[in-house]
Parts: structure tokens; C-alpha cells; sequence
């Protein structure tokens, strides 16, 4: 993930966390937390340190990530 894209990412979660899924999802993704989930699991693919840093945002944020939700749906991931 570029870090433009990371950091964007980072920067959003709280943004949840104080304004909501629907008011932080400006690009209109149908299901936002699982959106925002895929795109931390596909962190730490890669980047372990950098997604467990997500992990912890996105959990105070009140988004559940994809394994505390039991799945791993096609379409939740990063190519949105």
C-alpha cells in the first residue's frame, strides 16, 4: 500500500470514531466497515506493525475488523 494510501487510511478511522460510518464514507462504499476492515487485513499482509496500529484505531472507532466479524467476504477487500 503506498504510504499516501496508509496514511488517508489512518487518518480516517478517527474520523469514524467522531463522526460516524455514513459521515466519514464520502465514497459512497455500500458497506464502509467492511470496506475499511479489507483494507487493514490487506495491511497486514504486508505490513504487520502498520496494521496492528489499525487494528487499535479501528476498534476505537467501534468497527469490528474482519476476524472479530468470522469472515473474510469477496468484495470487502481493497478494490473498491
Amino acid at each position: 500500500m503506498p504510504r499516501e494510501d496508509y496514511d488517508a487510511l489512518r487518518a480516517v478511522l478517527p474520523d469514524v470514531g467522531r463522526h460516524g460510518l455514513a459521515a466519514s464514507n464520502r465514497d459512497g462504499h455500500a458497506d464502509f466497515a467492511a470496506h475499511l476492515a479489507g483494507r487493514v487485513a490487506w495491511v497486514a499482509h504486508r505490513h504487520p506493525a502498520r496494521a496492528a496500529k489499525l487494528h487499535r484505531l479501528l476498534r476505537a472507532a467501534g468497527v469490528a475488523t474482519m476476524t472479530e466479524r468470522g469472515s473474510c467476504s469477496a468484495g470487502s477487500g481493497g478494490e473498491d
